[in-house]
């Protein structure tokens, strides 16, 4: 719990230097995430580069390149959009974050549980202070396959079948 504190104020702390220092400019070629009449800059920049692809695909189905990003991320967006109605873009970001904690409990579980971690804390303090660990905040599928496998590991070592086999075929449909 500390941990991810931690981290989300890590997090908050290189966004911020981040923006000071490379200040968005209008000839990013990922504008259209940031032109989004509700939504802040801080939350739009979680979504560049693939991220605004997936938001795009969630918004308005495939088109050319995009062919190569996989369904089910963006159909989540879509869905939990067309639910709540909030923003496709804070929608993503908050998918990711609740996607990250529900992996981070399953991961937890099964270091203690099926490989006797004494302290599987430190385990998930490293995974999450890890550099490139931002990428499970950002409107990438990173936090859903990573829930969906640890998933499937605790329905492999519980010897759920069926649950075993949807979490799999979800997982194929992410990457």
């Amino acid at each position: 719990k500390r941990y991810v504190a931690i981290r989300y104020a890590v997090l908050l702390v290189v966004a911020a230097i981040a923006r000071a220092i490379l200040p968005f400019s209008s000839q990013f070629t990922y504008a259209s995430v940031f032109e989004t009449k509700q939504t802040p800059h801080y939350v739009g920049m979680w979504a560049n580069f693939d991220g605004e692809h997936y938001i795009r695909i969630a918004r308005e189905g495939y088109h050319g390149i995009e062919r190569a990003f996989f369904q089910l991320w963006p159909l989540l967006i879509n869905a939990v959009h067309r639910a709540s109605g909030v923003d496709m873009l804070v929608v993503g970001v908050i998918l990711s974050q609740v996607f990250l904690l529900a992996a981070l409990l399953i991961i937890s579980s099964l270091l203690h549980s099926v490989f006797r971690f004494k302290h599987p804390h430190r385990f998930i303090a490293l995974l999450l202070l890890y550099p490139t660990s931002f990428y499970f905040s950002a409107v990438y599928t990173e936090a859903l396959f990573l829930l969906l496998v640890s998933a499937s590991l605790l329905f492999m070592y519980k010897k759920y079948t069926i649950p075993l086999i949807i979490t799999l075929i979800l997982a194929s449909l992410t990457r």
